[in-house]
């Protein structure tokens, strides 16, 4: 067998594995899990070039999976609208925090254009659904409360009309 053809077969049984992994996850916190091995290899190579979405880092093997809203808030999942491919340095970094924090001028990023979009939000109301995300945190008890009912974002809309 070829040797690129081999060395591509084993990214791609790595790549399945880590999506596998980020999916059991978001399920242990009863979030959305849906994201595809497919789908991760098009955020990474032709959504992002193969840049790192907060700093735009050249990646180079050296990517994670990174949940732009941190699977520890309660909130978010992995699935398309969620998922960001970040480096070992920016996934240290972001950890639980707020993503916004490490981003200029948020509502130009082209992160948060990207995120708004796959969340068929504006820019200003993603990045409110973001920061109420991060004041709303909630525990794994507080998450069965919405097993297969709604999504962060449906709890947010719902949150914000009634206000």
């Amino acid at each position: 067998m070829d040797k690129n053809l081999n060395e591509h077969n084993t990214l791609i049984k790595k790549q399945r594995a880590n999506v596998s992994g980020q999916n059991s996850e978001a399920r242990v916190l009863h979030l959305p899990a849906t994201l595809e091995g497919y789908e991760w290899r098009r955020i990474l190579l032709e959504d992002f070039k193969s840049k790192s979405a907060i700093y735009n880092f050249e990646l180079n093997g050296d990517e994670f999976i990174g949940h732009f809203i941190p699977l520890s808030w309660g909130h978010g999942g992995t699935y398309k609208g969620n998922i960001i491919p970040v480096n070992g340095f920016e996934n240290m970094r972001l950890s639980n925090r707020n993503p916004l924090k490490y981003m200029k001028e948020p509502r130009n990023h082209p992160t948060i254009k990207y995120l708004a979009e796959q969340n068929e939000l504006t820019t200003d109301e993603y990045i409110s659904f973001v920061n109420w995300c991060d004041k709303n945190r909630r525990t794994r008890k507080e998450c069965r409360a919405y097993i297969g009912t709604y999504s962060s974002i449906d709890v947010w809309k719902s949150e914000r009309s009634r206000n």
